[in-house]
């Protein structure tokens, strides 16, 4: 219940597992900016229009909120500030997730995709798509672009779950990036002046004065590849595979047309619900027009990207999974100064992998019953725990 009698709790309670909120349509259409009651108590204002959600998120008048973190951590920034140490140093990298950058990954993305794929069908005719596939890509993917050596990876694969997990106490996530930051640090040191990696080349960016990335921020860029970049990946690449196994004309199709990949993944990402309904929350700088709605200097907004890729404004017939839609403008990846930086690689590994899977395995399958699909609690980052498969 809320405290606030008139005023409904958010988030929405979800029917079904990756399965959005029906009460985001219903507002949608009612009262698309409403006040909502959160967990702690606060009263913010909730978007559910594809367009005031991307002007929320594009608009000056607003800053990031993050009232509850983990601590304080070099990654924090990269992730939470709208300072001018964000925009520096996301000026300063920018050209390292360019599109052209990743293009130049795809063939080592292909390679290492390749690894894992003839790991998981060697000698059997089953697995767990998501411990054997999902998960293992991004990680691999990941720490080799960033130039980490190969003994390192579960350790990492540990770091990056625990921040994510809604079971995790404060303390332990604090303690488990404060770790991750300490040992990447002596990596940093290691590959300062040998070019080695996105961590190599990072370290000899320049700044306008002539000088280089400090040593925290070459911890928070790495820190936030590994934590933005490996369980978001893992996730979309499960649910994605998830939606073709429940379709298998769409699976087939995808294994028929491998020039149709491109707009099969970005359909993935429009359609794949990623962990809690709950978008990162803004905070008005000044008194602004959302809608038809006047916030109030100070007040909180919440701009779900979920709500905007499910908006019948902006997308037809929205809940039907739907590859061959003419147009995507999908809003999975943000918009304005916290856009995606890795989109670009993002999308890379995704079509590589999700590619892979349906060429290799034109006959994969689930190998139970999608009601007996076994899923993590709701607010996860990976709300599939297990996605057994067989070919």
């Amino acid at each position: 219940m809320s405290d606030h009698p008139q005023v409904p709790t958010f988030p929405f309670p979800q029917p079904a597992p990756a399965v959005p909120s029906a009460e985001f349509a219903r507002y949608r259409s009612s009262t698309p900016v409403l006040r909502v009651s959160l967990a702690d108590g606060q009263v913010a204002w909730l978007v559910t229009r594809h367009e005031d959600i991307r002007a929320v998120l594009t608009s000056p008048n607003f800053e990031l909120h993050a009232p509850e973190k983990a601590g304080d951590t070099r990654a924090e920034f990269m992730l939470f500030d709208d300072g001018a140490r964000h925009t520096r140093l996301r000026r300063l990298v920018a050209a390292a997730f360019s599109t052209h950058r990743a293009e130049k990954w795809r063939p080592r993305v292909r390679e290492l995709v390749a690894g894992i794929l003839a790991d998981m069908t060697a000698d059997r005719a089953s697995a767990d798509l998501m411990a054997d596939f999902a998960l293992p890509v991004p990680l691999t993917v990941l720490c080799d672009v960033i130039g980490l050596p190969v003994p390192d990876r579960d350790r990492m694969a540990r770091w990056a779950a625990i921040p994510m997990d809604p079971a995790t106490g404060d303390e332990r996530a604090r303690a488990a990036i404060q770790d991750v930051e300490e040992h990447i640090g002596e990596l940093v040191a290691r590959h300062r002046g040998d070019g080695v990696g996105l961590l190599g080349q990072l370290a000899e960016v320049s700044t306008e004065d002539g000088g280089r990335l400090s040593d925290d921020e070459l911890h928070s860029m790495v820190v936030w590849v590994l934590l933005a970049g490996y369980l978001t990946t893992a996730s979309t690449i499960g649910g994605g595979m998830l939606a073709l196994l429940r379709r298998p004309e769409r699976l087939e199709q995808a294994h028929r047309a491998p020039e149709a990949l491109e707009p099969l993944v970005e359909e993935i990402l429009r359609y794949k619900l990623t962990g809690a309904e709950i978008s990162s929350q803004r905070r008005a700088l000044v008194d602004v027009e959302v809608g038809e709605v006047l916030v109030r200097r100070g007040e909180i907004v919440i701009p779900p990207l979920v709500a905007a890729n499910r908006d019948p404004e902006r997308f037809c017939d929205p809940d039907r999974f739907d590859p061959d839609r003419d147009g995507n403008p999908h809003l999975t990846f943000g918009a304005g100064l916290h856009h995606c930086l890795g989109a670009s690689l993002a999308r890379v590994v995704l079509q590589e992998a999700i590619g892979a899977l349906v060429r290799t395995l034109p006959n994969v399958r689930l190998a139970v019953p999608v009601d007996e699909i076994s899923w993590n609690p709701p607010g996860t980052e990976i709300d599939l725990r297990a996605l057994p498969v067989a070919w």
